[in-house]
């Protein structure tokens, strides 16, 4: 066969292996995080202007959701934060051709269990 592998080469091809993997993964949680932020932003529209209790909360809903979403332990979540989110999907509404069904907002919704569907269950209504 070839020359053999020695210790520098092993060393080597170790480090191009991880490199490339590492940034495999780089884009591909990029990828995620975009996607998962425009869904975001979708859902914040999507309650602001057909949600069943929006007036309750008013023009301070994102920092009511930004509040409620840090106590469940998300990161990122700030009003600001919420805010570009919705920006986000407001300016590139055709990022939902790029999603795959599965991923798609409308088909998330009816994919959840009927536990999640229904606020009381969830917890929306109570103060931990």
């Amino acid at each position: 066969m070839g020359s053999k592998l020695t210790f520098e080469k092993l060393v080597g091809t170790i480090q191009k292996v991880h490199e490339h993997f590492t940034a495999q993964a780089s884009k591909a949680v990029n990828i995620s995080l975009t996607l998962r932020n425009w869904v975001v932003g979708f859902y914040i529209y999507e309650y602001e202007q057909n949600g069943s209790d929006r007036a309750s909360y008013g023009e301070h809903l994102l920092d009511n959701l930004s509040d409620r979403l840090a106590n469940i332990g998300m990161k990122r979540v700030d009003s600001r934060e919420l805010r570009r989110y919705r920006q986000f999907y407001l300016i590139y509404p055709r990022i939902r051709e790029a999603l795959t069904p599965e991923f798609n907002p409308t088909a998330i919704v009816r994919t959840l269990s009927p536990k999640f569907n229904n606020p009381s269950r969830t917890g929306a209504h109570c103060h931990e």
